[in-house]
């Protein structure tokens, strides 16, 4: 009995102190209308000059000036691109270049194998695919400014002169038809940009600007109209899809879509002066450097 009331009578234990209250999560931060216009400008700019979306530039902007998150800068990016490709392709256009079935033949071939290469990549982590996506562009720069002398060392034709009068005359004089045994090209590069682009998150102008100029005998601005046209529509589909998953700040298209489509504009109209020689001399140093960046991590 004497044990049971010492068991019984033992002293209670101290209170515990809850622990401290977590303090609230910051709300989003949602970017200004200058700061938005500002990041569309330069993406817009830098995509028609280059052949891209601008998604390159969007994104990494987006996450450390506006401060968004990885998932809603993405979303974002996408749908901005969709902007920029139609900018870019009305300014292009107005002269002439754009090859609009071989934009068709991509876009159509694209938007079916972008789900695909989405759905591929939950099987490699996002490292891996950076790495492969700058190994790729890195591969591919050097082939678009040296493509005339590489066929010229095959026998197929003579270097280009890339001067200025020749380009501007070029620009200007438009081209003729693709062959329907290069449109069949153009579906199968529809194909594998598409998948690649779902896979690796980016615009497709990076697979097809490239496979435009070494496969066909497009000036380059035509080259860059045509690549702008055919990532419109499925970059249409993936933002609808981002849309439907939260991750598209809406409160930053305004100023975002605004500066990539004047950006995207002026950059085309820049792209027409320029000639052919120089235009493929800056895609080349462009991939390099954005190819060695996801390469490499630097």
């Amino acid at each position: 009995r004497l044990g049971a009331r010492r068991l019984c009578t033992a002293p209670p234990r101290a209170p515990t102190t809850p622990p401290p209250p977590r303090p609230p999560l910051p709300p989003p931060v949602e970017p200004t209308f200058v700061t938005s216009a500002a990041i569309g400008l330069a993406a817009g700019a830098f995509g028609s000059l280059v052949g891209l979306g601008g998604g390159v530039v969007m994104v990494p902007l987006l996450t450390s000036a506006a401060g968004l998150s990885q998932h809603a800068a993405h979303g974002t990016s996408l749908v901005a691109v969709v902007s920029t490709g139609l900018g870019g392709c009305a300014s292009f256009a107005s002269s002439g270049q754009v090859d609009w079935s071989a934009a068709a033949a991509v876009a159509a071939t694209a938007s079916l194998s972008a789900v695909a290469g989405a759905r591929a990549t939950s099987s490699l982590s996002g490292a891996a695919l950076k790495r492969m996506m700058g190994f790729f562009m890195m591969g591919v720069a050097p082939l678009v400014p040296l493509k005339d002398h590489i066929a010229a060392l095959a026998g197929a034709r003579t270097p280009a002169d890339g001067s200025a009068g020749q380009a501007a005359q070029g620009a200007q004089a438009g081209h003729g038809a693709l062959p329907w045994a290069t449109l069949a090209q153009c579906a199968l590069v529809g194909v594998v940009s598409g998948a690649l682009s779902g896979m690796f998150g980016v615009g497709g102008g990076s697979i097809v600007t490239p496979a435009l100029a070494v496969l066909t005998d497009l000036p380059h601005q035509a080259v860059l109209g045509t690549t702008l046209a055919s990532m419109v529509v499925p970059s249409a589909l993936g933002a609808h899809t981002h849309w439907r998953l939260g991750n598209v700040a809406t409160r930053a298209l305004p100023g975002l879509l605004g500066g990539t489509a004047l950006g995207a504009y002026v950059g085309a109209q820049l792209a027409m002066l320029v000639p052919q020689e120089a235009l493929r001399w800056f895609f080349c140093a462009a991939f390099l450097a954005l190819g060695a960046k996801g390469a490499f991590k630097l």
